[in-house]
């Protein structure tokens, strides 16, 4: 941190303590004589080129007058430190208190909140690139590669009643991955594209008074389908009472009510809406063909243990078991206007 001091003019940095550990980044809440602030230490992946369509991100959203929380800049007018081969960036601390499943109203301003994010960034340009969404291109040949290979190394490390299993739900995931694909094909382009958050859940948001005042969490941000973001957060807020081990389905009432909510800030196509219960499932699948990909990346450099075998096993079966419960929805789902 004391090297990172020496690139600001915040005055003293007289502390910081680490945020809950994220799945990629590093965060740090810092206080200093000009007030508090978060440091973020970015993955080695992070390039210089996304850091700046980030923080481009970012001042467009803020000039909207969106709850973004501002970069500061360095001593020079920079935006980023690198130390270590690692990309740091300051932000102003916003403040909020968590999202609260219970409270409607909660339900009711975050839904609102991204409509406005999908509203500000609509008429933004474009990635010509992206309007094939990276998430679906060749889903069903991924999905078919992944599955039987993944079920080909882990499939001798588990036993026989595991084996079974695993090898009926990769067999029920590549059927869907086949039906979503085939379902898909030639309608992505009717579908609308924009800069999508990619993180829009509860961990990313701060509410004061049922009002959004944070959203964070940008370094996902990409052109994607917006269906993609939908579906993200119809998942993180939509879920009924937890029911079984596996977790709570997705409640087609809270669904629709989010729907509702969100329309009253951006506009969604019929097309938006027609393939939005395909891109729920869709998005569980690029999970698990991802997180097959990974398995087969890593036993090339070194055979994988039993633990891996289950610890895939759990996954396989427990997207399935979510699939299957988002396919009985769909009707219901199919009824979001």
């Amino acid at each position: 941190m004391h090297e990172m001091e020496r690139h600001y003019g915040l005055g003293l940095w007289m502390s910081w303590e680490p945020t809950e550990k994220g799945s990629s980044n590093d965060s740090f809440f810092i206080w200093t004589e000009a007030g508090s602030f978060v440091v973020r230490r970015s993955s080695r992946l992070k390039t210089i080129g996304a850091a700046h369509f980030e923080c481009a991100l970012i001042d467009h959203l803020l000039s909207a007058g969106y709850p973004a929380p501002p970069v500061v800049r360095t001593r020079d007018g920079g935006i980023r430190v690198e130390i270590d081969g690692r990309i740091h960036m300051v932000m102003r601390r916003l403040y909020g208190g968590p999202y609260e499943r219970a409270d409607p109203a909660h339900q009711d301003g975050v839904a609102h909140g991204l409509g406005r994010y999908h509203r500000i960034v609509a008429y933004l340009p474009t990635d010509l690139d992206a309007r094939q969404s990276s998430g679906l291109t060749g889903l069903a040949e991924r999905g078919h590669d992944s599955f039987a290979r993944a079920v080909g190394v882990v499939r001798p490390l588990l036993d026989s009643e595991r084996q079974v299993q695993i090898t009926n739900d990769a067999a029920y995931l590549e059927s869907e991955a086949e039906s979503v694909t085939r379902q898909l094909d030639g309608h992505l382009s009717d579908l609308t594209y924009l800069i999508t958050h990619a993180s829009y859940d509860g961990s990313a948001l701060l509410l004061t008074d049922n009002e959004l005042t944070a959203v964070v969490a940008y370094d996902r941000a990409v052109h994607d389908l917006l269906d993609f973001d939908l579906a993200y957060a119809l998942k993180s807020f939509c879920r009924g009472e937890v029911t079984s081990r596996r977790g709570a389905r997705i409640d087609p009432g809270r669904c629709q009510t989010f729907i509702r909510a969100y329309r009253t800030e951006a506009p969604l196509s019929d097309a938006d809406i027609w393939a939005l219960p395909l891109i729920m499932r869709a998005q569980r699948l690029v999970v698990v063909v991802n997180r097959c990909r990974n398995l087969l990346t890593r036993h090339a450099v070194a055979p994988r243990q039993t633990k891996d075998a289950v610890d895939i096993a759990e996954l396989v079966t427990g997207e399935a078991t979510r699939l299957r419960r988002l396919t009985e929805n769909c009707n219901d789902l199919n009824d979001l206007c």
